[in-house]
C-alpha cells in the first residue's frame, strides 16, 4: 500500500458535516494556509455586524476549505514519512475535541453568537444587504 492509499483512506475518518461548529472551526484553522486568501479571523470578527453569516454561510465555507486538505497531497507536505501520520491525525482529533486549543477567542466568539443565535429571547434582524438581495430574488412580490 503507497503513502497516498493509507492517507486518503484515513482521512475519511473525519466526517465534516457531523462536527459541532466550534469543531470545525479549530479544524479549518489548523488545516489554515495564509496564501489561500481568506482571512478566518477577519470572518470571525464580521460576525458581530453579520451574526447571520454563522447560520447561512459559514459552515459550509469551512467544510468546502477542509474537505481537500483532509486528502492526500496536502497530508503528505505535513508528513513527510507514514510514521508521521499518526501525529497528524492525532493533532486533527485533537482539533475536534479541544477547539479552544487553536484559537480561544476566535471559538468563544463563534460560540457565543451561536447561543445568541439559538436563544428565543433574541429575534434575528436581517441586515440591509440581505433584505435587498433577497428583494431582488422575489422581484415579482
Amino acid at each position: 500500500m503507497t503513502k497516498s492509499t493509507q492517507l486518503d483512506i484515513r482521512s475519511t475518518d473525519f466526517d465534516l458535516h457531523a462536527l459541532e461548529l466550534d469543531a470545525l472551526l479549530a479544524l479549518r484553522l489548523y488545516l489554515d494556509e495564509k496564501e489561500y486568501g481568506s482571512n478566518i479571523t477577519q470572518d470571525i470578527d464580521d460576525l458581530d455586524q453579520y451574526p447571520d453569516r454563522l447560520l447561512s454561510s459559514y459552515r459550509e465555507e469551512w467544510i468546502v476549505y477542509c474537505k481537500p486538505r483532509l486528502k492526500s497531497t496536502y497530508l503528505e507536505r505535513k508528513a513527510d514519512e507514514v510514521t508521521q501520520l499518526d501525529a497528524i491525525i492525532a493533532a486533527l482529533n485533537n482539533c475536534i475535541k479541544h477547539p479552544e486549543s487553536q484559537n480561544s477567542r476566535l471559538i468563544h466568539k463563534v460560540r457565543a453568537v451561536q447561543q445568541m443565535l439559538n436563544s428565543d429571547d433574541v429575534s434575528f434582524i436581517e441586515s440591509t444587504p440581505a433584505r435587498q438581495i433577497r428583494k431582488l430574488i422575489r422581484f415579482d412580490e
